[in-house]
């Protein structure tokens, strides 16, 4: 897969329209790419109305430049694709940690070199193994995301119970399966 092609599907997955929801941390995004990473790439603050204006090849060059790059060492395509998707949700300490769990390296959030060499003998070794603890890691992090929001805990803890109360356990269950 190309890196166009890797690009074209997370502008895909992310959507083409500018999107201002007030539940979402991010904040203003278009592309997927959030009022902090633009004003990060363009190196000066910006608005929600350059947000607003941010144009695909722009995007693409983002993508190109902050998410992609950081993985281009790894040899496996299929994990390198998750790990820059993961990426573009979440940052690059949240996926390196994820990595690092999955090869057994300090667990720093740092793409340093004994992560990269832990990687690259995982990967000998069990590419898929690798893969699906980086998945595992991905899920759990949106889990305790979204079911760790303090008014959603309080909902939890009432007197009335939910069966989001189960949910953490549910979904741990599932992947044990991937």
């Amino acid at each position: 897969m190309t890196e166009a092609d890797v690009i074209t599907e997370i502008i895909e997955r992310e959507g083409r329209t500018f999107s201002n929801r007030s539940a979402d941390k991010g904040g203003p995004t278009k592309f997927g790419v959030t009022q902090a990473t633009l004003a990060r790439w363009r190196g000066s603050p910006v608005t929600v109305e350059d947000v607003r204006a941010l144009t695909e090849p722009e995007a693409r060059r983002i993508y190109a430049a902050e998410y992609l790059r950081p993985w281009a060492w790894l040899p496996d395509e299929r994990l390198r694709v998750l790990l820059v998707d993961w990426t573009v949700t979440s940052g690059l300490d949240d996926p390196t940690r994820g990595l690092q769990v999955a090869v057994h390296a300090t667990l720093d959030g740092v793409l340093g070199a004994q992560t990269k060499r832990l990687a690259m003998a995982a990967l000998e070794h069990d590419t898929g193994e690798v893969y699906r603890t980086v998945l595992i890691q991905r899920a759990e992090l949106y889990m305790r995301i979204a079911l760790d929001e303090p008014r959603l805990r309080v909902l939890m803890n009432a007197a009335q119970p939910l069966q989001v109360t189960f949910l953490r356990g549910w979904i741990r269950r599932v992947l044990a399966f991937i």
